[in-house]
């Protein structure tokens, strides 16, 4: 896609600072571009691991595991 002649003459017509300016805000357009598509790409839970439901749990899985009761 060809860029259209009023976005050159306007590229023209700014100063060096403000196409720094302008050049930085392109970036940052096209990394939330980026950004938002990888977040489309990636599946809802990637690893899979609750497919199936829960199969097993430990009988003492509430219980404070050894050497951690000073923190509960």
């Amino acid at each position: 896609m060809a860029i259209p002649a009023s976005v050159l003459e306007d590229w023209e017509a700014l100063t060096d600072e403000d196409r720094q300016k302008a050049q930085s805000y392109i970036r940052i357009l096209l990394q939330q571009r980026r950004d938002a598509h990888q977040e489309e790409d990636r599946p809802a839970f990637p690893l899979g691991v609750w497919n199936g439901g829960l199969l097993y749990m430990s009988e003492d899985f509430n219980d404070t595991p050894e050497g951690f009761e000073d923190y509960t």
